[in-house]
This record gives structure tokens, C-alpha cells and sequence, in this order.
């Protein structure tokens, strides 16, 4: 894989080729600094299962008769009774958990349609009998617990109790025409407030349970682990972690799955580096996460290791032309400022020749290019030819009409298209043979790649490189 990588980045340098037809809209730009990794998020599966939570919810919420009210006289009258017949069942919605139960709604009422009386003899008495009638409803009473998480890995609970009637305001009772309303409200609110402690019970009891799974000790052994490198073919797999991040609860059934996981950096190098092991940091609350990796390539070179290359291919190579004749002795590649917005190279080719019978030339030809990809294509170039002031006078003197129209513009030039989409392929295969899944303690990444993209180059004093990286799908799975 070595091979193929450094090939992408020199062989366009060396190597010789038919003319190519180029696109003509604009390369991606030229970078002055080496692009910042993206960062890849690792989702730890934590999960935990509900039933000891329903089982906390169902204890403190009252039993039975949970509410009584006796009002008014004989004259006016009506009783109302409220029960929880049903176990509270726990469901989940939008990271929450929500428990409802229908509470029965038993209502009886008495009016007297007679003679009745209220002095000091007899407080509200009915004379000639009352009607009685009664009437049933039901009170949605529903539960919503709103789960929290603190940057120290601390689980917490924020109960909400409500109760609305399912049909109507208020219970009604007739009684031959006669309406005695019995206003919800005189309902709900005392079973709010018998409900009160329960709420502070409930969050006590339900952050006590949340807190079982020891969070923050599982995703030390997890961050620890994950500061390692792992061997690529002849390369290695350097994993940076940066942030422990919380994006959601997210809810499946009766499971709530905690959103944690770890932020890494996954840079693929050439040798081995220690990555030394930092402390686990606070955690950090998120939006949302695209569920990619992101690795960074390492399609650079430095310009020593360039101009080596160069030198293979080229040092005494002699172009001849009829009887004239250009060789090369030495080869040279720099990184230089073009201008103050643009970045290129600097090729210090030393050459000896004929350029004409009488005319031998030897010394320094300058000359600065700008690297371009066309991404449409798969090609990498050189364009943008100038030749730098800095050539020997003796070489312009005697052979610059010469060096330009043949050596420089025919045979440099047309000679620095690559097509590097062959081995663009070949490292997509070595990557999805060789780094398909990473272990971390207890659980296993699984990396799918989608492709290698090449963006744009970047050239900076010591290096020149190609900004790419290899993106895909990532999917963590708890290992029994």
C-alpha cells in the first residue's frame, strides 16, 4: 500500500505519457498548511433495560381509591371517587419516558327538587325524597420523565405529572334534567399534589437506577483503550481520541440507549508513533453526529524524499535532438511562494548540453509549476510553467530560444501527467481487506468504506501533499 501511495504523489513527476486533454474549469486550491482531520465519532452501545424503573414508577404511585370528596347537602349533593386500578407501564417516546394509566372516575350526585329547609331546626334538609343519579369518567394520567446528563457522567431524572380528562371539562351528572358540574380542575389538582412527593421520590429512585451503568468507568476502559495504533499493511493506523461526546437518549422498546461514544482523529502514517494516553476528559453534549469516519491519508512527501525520486528517473537522462543534445545532472524541488495568495514549486534542474553546433551550454535552469488535479479525470499535473529568474545567464545567453521550445515546454511539460485513478482503486480494496474492524475492550468497530476522496493539494515549506481521506459508514457492536 506504500508503494501505491507515493505513487499517487511522485509518479506524476517521472512519468511520461501521451497529451492529455485537461478540463477546463479550475483545480481545487492550493493550501500553504497540511489540512486539519476530520473528526470521526465512535458510538458506544450503553443501554439499559426498564423494567426495574416501571417497577419503581408502579410502587410510588397510589393504589386503589386515591381520591374522595364528599360536597354540599341534601339539597345538593355529589360524591366523586377516583381509583388506579392498572399497573403504570413504562413506554418510550423521543428519549423520554412516558407512563400512562387510565384513573376511573366514579361520580354520584343527589338533588332535591322539593320542599327543602336550612335554619337552626335543620341544615339543609331534603322534604319529599331526592333524585339520585351518577355518572363515570376516566383522567389520563400520564407521567413524563425527562432524562438528563451532566458533563461528570452523571445521569439524572426530571419527572413531570399531569392529568387531563378524556372527554369534556368537567364531570357531569343528570339528574331529570337538572345538571349538577363538577369542575375537573377541583379533581386534578389534589391528585397533582398527593402526587408531589412521588415526583421527588421518582427522581431519586430512577437517577439511582439510570446510575447503574457506571458511565464514566465504562468509557474510561473504552478511552484508554482506544489510544493505540493498529498495523495497515505497511502503514499504521494512529487513533487520536479527542472528546467524549453525549449526543441522545434514544428509546427502543423497553430499553433507553445512552448516545455516548468517543471522538477520535484516525490518521494512517507511514511508521509508528507512541500516542501517549491523556485523562478522560468532561463530557461534551452534541446535536447530532453524520455516523462517518473520516481517515486521513498520508499522500505527502517531503521535498528531500521528492527530489530523490526524481533523481532515480531522471539524472543523466539525455534528450537528444537531431545532433543537439540536453542531459540532466541533478534534480532539486522546493516549496515556494508564488505570490502572496498562491504556493507552488521551485524545480532547480543542473543541465549540460548542445544546443547547436557551436553552442554548449551547462548551469542552472529555474523554473516554478503549480501542482493541479483534475478530479473529473483522475489526473494529476503540472501547469502554470514559468521560467525563474534565477537561470544561469549562460543558459539563457546561449540556449534559452532552444530549452524553451523543446527541452522545457515538449518534454518537461507534457511528461508530468499521472493518472492516478488505478491506484486510487487498489488502496480503496487494501483499506476494506485490511482495517475493516477495530476492537475497543468490549466492543468492536466495524468500518465500512464508501470511497477515497482526493480534494485538493497542499505545499508548505517542507512537503507537498494531496489533501484526501478515506470516509465510510461506522457501526459499534457490544461484544459479549
Amino acid at each position: 500500500m506504500k508503494k501505491s501511495l507515493f505513487a499517487i504523489l511522485v509518479l506524476f513527476l517521472s512519468y511520461s505519457c501521451k497529451t492529455v486533454k485537461l478540463n477546463s474549469k479550475p483545480s481545487p486550491n492550493i493550501a500553504n498548511e497540511q489540512p486539519q482531520i476530520k473528526e470521526s465519532k465512535i458510538f458506544i452501545p450503553l443501554s439499559l433495560n426498564l423494567s426495574e424503573v416501571e417497577k419503581q414508577v408502579d410502587n410510588a404511585v397510589p393504589k386503589g381509591q386515591i381520591f374522595y370528596e364528599n360536597v354540599g347537602c341534601e339539597r345538593k349533593q355529589y360524591k366523586v371517587r377516583v381509583f388506579r386500578n392498572n399497573p403504570m407501564k413504562v413506554s418510550t417516546q423521543n428519549g423520554k419516558l412516558v407512563f400512562k394509566n387510565n384513573l376511573e372516575v366514579k361520580a354520584s350526585g343527589k338533588y332535591c327538587p322539593g320542599v327543602w329547609q336550612d335554619d337552626w331546626l335543620c341544615d339543609c334538609c331534603c322534604h319529599g325524597g331526592n333524585i339520585d343519579g351518577d355518572a363515570n369518567s376516566t383522567i389520563a394520567l400520564t407521567i413524563e420523565i425527562d432524562l438528563n446528563i451532566n458533563e461528570n457522567y452523571k445521569m439524572s431524572a426530571d419527572t413531570k405529572i399531569d392529568g387531563e380528562i378524556i372527554s369534556g371539562k368537567n364531570i357531569e351528572i343528570w339528574l331529570l334534567g337538572f345538571k349538577i358540574s363538577i369542575p375537573i380542575e377541583d379533581v386534578v389538582g389534589p391528585i397533582r399534589d398527593q402526587l408531589k412527593p412521588v415526583k421527588e421520590q421518582l427522581d431519586k429512585e430512577i437517577s439511582k437506577q439510570l446510575n447503574k451503568i457506571d458511565l464514566k468507568s465504562e468509557l474510561t476502559k473504552v478511552w484508554n483503550e482506544a489510544h493505540k495504533t493498529i498495523p495497515v499493511d505497511d502503514f499504521y493506523l494512529h487513533i487520536y481520541p479527542e472528546n467524549i461526546f453525549f449526543q441522545d437518549f434514544k428509546s427502543q422498546g423497553n430499553n433507553i440507549n445512552v448516545g455516548v461514544g468517543i471522538g477520535t482523529k484516525l490518521n494512517l502514517k507511514s511508521s509508528q508513533e507512541e500516542i501517549e494516553i491523556k485523562p478522560l476528559p468532561k463530557l461534551t453534549i452534541i446535536e447530532s453526529s453524520d455516523g462517518y469516519f473520516h481517515i486521513n491519508l498520508p499522500i505527502d512527501a517531503s521535498f528531500d524524499k521528492i527530489s530523490s525520486q526524481l533523481n532515480k528517473s531522471f539524472k543523466d537522462k539525455k534528450y537528444e535532438y537531431g545532433s543537439n543534445w540536453v542531459k540532466i545532472r541533478d534534480v532539486k524541488t522546493y516549496g515556494v511562494k508564488i505570490n502572496e495568495h498562491a504556493s507552488g514549486l521551485l524545480f532547480d534542474v543542473e543541465i549540460k548540453g548542445k544546443v547547436s553546433m557551436f553552442k554548449r551550454v551547462k548551469g542552472h535552469l529555474y523554473f516554478t509549476a503549480k501542482p493541479a488535479l483534475d478530479l473529473d479525470k483522475t489526473l494529476i499535473y503540472l501547469d502554470d510553467f514559468k521560467m525563474n529568474s534565477n537561470t544561469n545567464s549562460e543558459i539563457i545567453n546561449k540556449g534559452l530560444e532552444f530549452l524553451v521550445n523543446r527541452f522545457y515546454y515538449d518534454d518537461i511539460s507534457k511528461s508530468s501527467i499521472y493518472n492516478y485513478g488505478s491506484d486510487l482503486s487498489n488502496l480503496e480494496n487494501q483499506i476494506r481487506a485490511d482495517l475493516s474492524e477495530i476492537e475497543l475492550d468490549n466492543y468492536k468497530v466495524k468500518l465500512n468504506l464508501e470511497k477515497i476522496s482526493l480534494k485538493g493539494i497542499y505545499i508548505t515549506d517542507e512537503i507537498l501533499g494531496i489533501d484526501s481521506e478515506a470516509k465510510g459508514k461506522i457501526e459499534t457492536i457490544k461484544i459479549d
